[in-house]
């Protein structure tokens, strides 16, 4: 089986890549272009396990890089867990949230629509959907009341991903 992980850099790349990688199978992650060729939390993995991840450097806002990406490797799962996570500096640059948020889950279901049918989607949430929330504990019948424009990044993601797959 074939793994391709977006944000793999991140905590839950770090901890997905291991885990996937004890079940056998190949894993390739995506790694935002960087002068100093810094890994994140991969920089941590031991390189017996570093060196069994197969690294593109890419951005999932570059729809061509995406397309490739997918048309050439064409993985069983794709993990999306890839954004602009912080919320403060969602209010300081929400346009920036916005394009990697919105428009890199929109380049990762075209590609998949386009390039990889068949291949099964996880896309990373955030309990930050709920903002405001009107009772605890939330629930999938909570309804959504996003907060920041990293939240409002993240509910448009989770209605892509969600049109698409019933598509």
């Amino acid at each position: 089986m074939i793994a391709l992980i977006t944000g793999i850099t991140g905590q839950d790349g770090y901890f997905l890549s291991q885990f996937l990688l004890e079940r056998g199978y190949d894993v390739y992650g995506i790694v935002r272009r960087n002068s100093n060729r810094k890994m994140g939390n991969l920089d941590l993995l031991p390189n017996r396990i570093k060196n069994n991840i197969h690294i593109y450097d890419g951005d999932i806002t570059d729809t061509n890089f995406i397309n490739t990406t997918l048309e050439r490797l064409k993985p069983d799962e794709l993990y999306h867990l890839a954004a602009q996570s912080f919320v403060a500096y969602s209010f300081t640059n929400p346009t920036f949230t916005y394009d990697v948020n919105i428009g890199g889950t929109l380049n990762v279901v075209n590609a998949i629509k386009d390039y990889s049918k068949n291949i099964r989607l996880y896309f990373a949430g955030t309990s930050e959907l709920f903002g405001k929330v009107t009772k605890s504990p939330q629930n999938e019948e909570t309804p959504f009341y996003p907060a920041s424009p990293y939240a409002i990044s993240k509910l448009a993601g989770f209605w892509t991903v969600k049109v698409y797959r019933e598509a």
